[in-house]
């Protein structure tokens, strides 16, 4: 699978406090696993249409704090956002 950042993403991704980084990563490890291999995404990670967007966006979890959004592109998916629910709220205002 097919996965990219947008300059969002990794600025915010950047300015993650201690420990968040990790949990990040590991989720994202885990959802394109499962994708690639055609396996269930786990429940815990929550993923869903992110209802805020007009669903052009998906969103899982990386923490009960943390929200990974992105939207799926033919061959993978972009990663376009990383924080807090309320972070991701007002993202999907602007854009």
């Amino acid at each position: 699978m097919n996965v990219r950042y947008t300059p969002r993403y990794v600025e915010e991704f950047d300015n993650l406090s201690a420990g968040r980084p990790q949990a990040v990563v590991e989720a994202i490890q885990t959802f394109t696993d499962c994708i690639t291999n055609k396996k269930p995404v786990p429940p815990g990670l929550g993923l869903a249409p992110f209802r805020g967007s007009k669903s052009k966006y998906w969103e899982f979890r990386s923490t009960l704090a943390d929200r990974i959004l992105f939207s799926w592109e033919k061959g993978g998916v972009v990663l376009r956002f990383v924080g807090s629910h309320d972070d991701l709220r007002r993202f999907a205002k602007e854009n």
